[in-house]
């Protein structure tokens, strides 16, 4: 039997998000894995190069643990842009002859950005891309090794059919989106609308538990993939962003494609775009009048599936590639 093992971070983001679900859909494919979530820190710690006592102890145990792990058959970091830096030492399972996967939102090497702040050649670092979306900015480089595998969401929370109330979330607040946000503010506050604020720290269950109550969520910033976003839907609630192009990967596109702001690509129905303060408050006014949450969960479910239940298919593929 095939056994995987997944590399991740402890921390409450979408790395860890990712790799339980990850996790999930190898389960369903009867394949075996165990998810490491300080699998990175130990690549990192093998990477040190101080020469501290704590320093060199803390490596030593690092490169044991990661020994231990010759009867895995793949290895998957579930990681986002620093796994392609030094900091990130593949060496130690390297050395043990598996093949080496990277899962994330989406790929590195289909955006114009992170292509001109990657370390040269970084990209071969890994041997396949697993990726939750592989709508692409600029035409990617060996779309072969690209597998897109949707994203597994297991929510946390029962779906809440019936609201109280037409609630809006407004996401953490970004440096230099504040203009943004003082439309959002202000829009909301003209029409009187109950709004969540997210701030500090949450556990997936308690970040979900805003995400449930939820009618109408706002981007914040400009987004690779909002595992948020896709959260957000399933539990019923509507996405407002200034701009299609804060949230390319969201769109209504063929597999593979480059995404084409002047090109008008569509999304469904669940997102609302805005001009300005006025163009939102009439879409509040309209979504508050006409809000049903079970509408907006079966819109997501039935247009774009693969990120609440993920693409076992193409997992699949993935997997008897490097077996």
């Amino acid at each position: 039997m095939t056994r995987v093992a997944i590399l991740t971070r402890p921390h409450y983001r979408s790395q860890r998000f990712l790799a339980e679900g990850l996790a999930r859909m190898l389960v369903r494919l009867g394949i075996e894995c165990d998810v490491y979530l300080h699998g990175i820190t130990w690549l990192e710690a093998a990477a040190n190069r101080t020469t501290s006592l704590r320093d060199r102890t803390r490596a030593l145990l690092a490169k044991r643990q990661l020994a231990r792990m010759a009867q895995y058959d793949i290895f998957i970091l579930s990681d986002a842009m620093r796994a392609f830096s030094d900091a990130v030492n593949l060496q130690p399972i390297r050395a043990l002859q598996k093949p080496i996967l990277h899962y994330e939102v989406f790929y590195m090497g289909g955006s114009p950005y992170w292509l001109s702040r990657l370390p040269k050649d970084s990209l071969r670092k890994f041997d396949a891309y697993l990726v939750v979306s592989d709508i692409h900015q600029c035409a990617p480089i060996a779309p072969e090794k690209v597998f897109r595998v949707g994203l597994d969401l297991l929510p946390k929370q029962p779906f809440l059919s019936k609201r109280s109330e037409f609630i809006a979330l407004l996401d953490f607040p970004r440096r230099d989106y504040e203009e943004n946000r003082a439309i959002q503010e202000n829009a909301l506050r003209q029409l009187d609308i109950t709004t969540i604020t997210l701030n500090g720290e949450y556990s997936f269950k308690q970040i979900e538990s805003a995400y449930q109550q939820s009618c109408v969520a706002f981007v914040s910033f400009h987004e690779a993939f909002g595992v948020p976003i896709a959260q957000l839907q399933h539990y019923g609630s509507y996405i407002a962003s200034p701009d299609p192009a804060w949230i390319p990967r969201h769109a209504l596109l063929p597999a593979g494609s480059v995404f084409d702001d002047d090109a008008n690509p569509g999304f469904t129905d669940n997102f609302r775009f805005y001009r300005d303060e006025n163009d939102l408050v009439g879409h509040l006014r309209e979504l508050r009048d006409i809000y049903d949450a079970a509408t907006v969960r079966s819109r997501f479910l039935g247009q774009q599936k693969e990120y609440a239940q993920g693409r076992i298919d193409r997992l699949w593929e993935a997997i008897r590639q490097f077996t």
